[in-house]
């Protein structure tokens, strides 16, 4: 495994990322998104055992997340992550998308506009911005000291329950820690419910919110599984 850094335009802004390549020949990605704290590496075993696995895997920051330029917003995610996407398509590469937390949200959200993404690996996600602040009063203040007075816009993009019915035939994981002390896994039951027959369910019990309770070979395992068996289907 090979670990490149640059930084790729995107509008007005640069977006710092970093490409780990594969040792073997390889035509498939994954792409990661990052929660609201904005440690792209905060599973960076999770990441280097997917490389390891025969994936070129891409991460960045999202604007306004140092040291990528620009102010952050959740209603860009999804075309930020778009753009990512394009770039691996660019070089010849099959995409997946993974995300975590908000990531995992704004995943369903890329999948939405960007029909070439082949599937979702959704990790801890919330369903809806409506439906986590019901559930969790106190992160509504937090988000908009991260982001800023949130908008109507921001909350459309970000509502994955609504973006899952835009996405048609297309597969996701959705995976969770039963003991999240952050986004309660409801929100997973939510989604998978939403999703049915499209929608692969995996609880770890014990799991964490970053999931980093869970062995990062297992969870590399359960996704490495998902994906070959999508593909085969």
């Amino acid at each position: 495994m090979r670990k490149w850094s640059f930084c790729l335009k995107n509008e007005e802004d640069f977006l710092d990322s970093t490409l780990r390549e594969p040792s073997g020949d390889s035509s498939e990605a994954i792409l990661y998104l990052h929660g609201w704290g904005g440690d792209r590496e905060v599973q960076s075993g999770l990441l280097d055992n997917l490389c390891n696995a025969g994936f070129y895997v891409l991460n960045f920051n999202q604007r306004g997340f140092s040291p990528s330029t620009g102010n952050r917003s959740l209603k860009s995610w999804h075309i930020d992550a778009s753009t990512m996407a394009s770039y691996l398509r660019s070089q010849g590469l099959r995409v997946w998308i993974c995300g975590l937390s908000t990531g995992g949200a704004m995943a369903i959200s890329t999948m939405s506009v960007d029909t070439e993404i082949l599937g979702g690996i959704i990790m801890s996600p919330f369903a809806s911005l409506d439906q986590l602040f019901i559930d969790k009063p106190a992160l509504k203040d937090r988000l908009n000291r991260i982001f800023g007075q949130l908008t109507e816009e921001d909350f459309n993009a970000s509502d994955a329950l609504t973006r899952l019915e835009m996405i048609g035939s297309r597969s996701l994981i959705i995976i969770c820690g039963e003991s999240d002390e952050t986004i309660p896994s409801t929100h997973s039951l939510l989604l998978k419910d939403k999703a049915r027959s499209k929608a692969t369910f995996k609880s770890f019990p014990g799991g964490n919110h970053v999931l980093s309770t869970v062995p990062s070979s297992e969870l590399s395992h359960v996704i490495t599984e998902w994906i070959a068996k999508t593909e085969h289907n």
